[in-house]
């Protein structure tokens, strides 16, 4: 049986993002599934939160169960939720923060109950600044490490090469994202490409030497 690729996350997966169309970008998922000389399927929505990303793969490993499929997910920033406006007594950090794990976390459940293998990492800040609009009378961002390290869904497995309060290295440099726009341009596209692929191949991923000072690391 030949294996299937299926990719989520946001406008940073998204091949359907204006921005990639216009400067003829190839996305990361298409990439990976190039390489590996497979099919894909990409159900990434621009704007998305992390509860469509776990969602959308969530619906695709049952509607491919009949394949031999790999699950890619690249999460997004922990400003976007449903509801859109939460009521007043969700509005806490707790709240906040429990719900982008737990989408994390079900996903990761889900692939490890249906022995279906998968590779994540995040694009943008999922804890550092949040929104101030919808939390203004408790503006914060995560400092406070307890608060996400000890919840009972953190897992250091969901983040990738980076920890949760910081973006991908490409997004600190501008050689990586295109003018203007601030999304991946192909250099960053590769860049994310190159770090599935690692991942699925066992290998440790070494980060481009042009970006190396642009993240910080939870464990040196």
């Amino acid at each position: 049986m030949s294996k299937l690729l299926i990719a989520s996350g946001c406008s940073y997966t998204d091949q359907e993002y204006d921005g990639y169309s216009e400067h003829n970008i190839i996305t990361w998922p298409e990439l990976v599934a190039k390489k590996l000389n497979i099919e894909f399927v990409n159900v990434a929505l621009s704007g998305a939160p992390n509860d469509y990303i776990c969602n959308s793969l969530t619906d695709a490993i049952f509607d491919y169960s009949h394949r031999d499929i790999i699950i890619m997910a690249l999460w997004t920033e922990s400003d976007r939720w449903y509801p859109i406006k939460p009521p007043k007594r969700l509005r806490t950090k707790d709240w906040l923060v429990t719900y982008q794990l737990r989408c994390m976390w079900r996903l990761n459940e889900l692939c490890k109950q249906q022995k279906v293998p998968l590779y994540q990492g995040h694009s943008t800040k999922l804890f550092g600044g949040l929104s101030e609009f919808y939390f203004r009378d408790n503006r914060y961002s995560i400092e406070d490490l307890d608060l996400l390290l000890n919840n009972r869904y953190y897992n250091d497995d969901y983040f990738g090469p980076q920890n949760p309060w910081s973006n991908m290295m490409w997004m600190a440099n501008e050689t990586y994202i295109i003018p203007d726009d601030g999304h991946p341009n192909q250099k960053g596209h590769d860049w994310i490409a190159e770090y599935f692929l690692t991942k699925y191949e066992g290998g440790d991923f070494k980060m481009p030497s042009d970006n190396y000072n642009t993240t910080k690391f939870i464990y040196d």
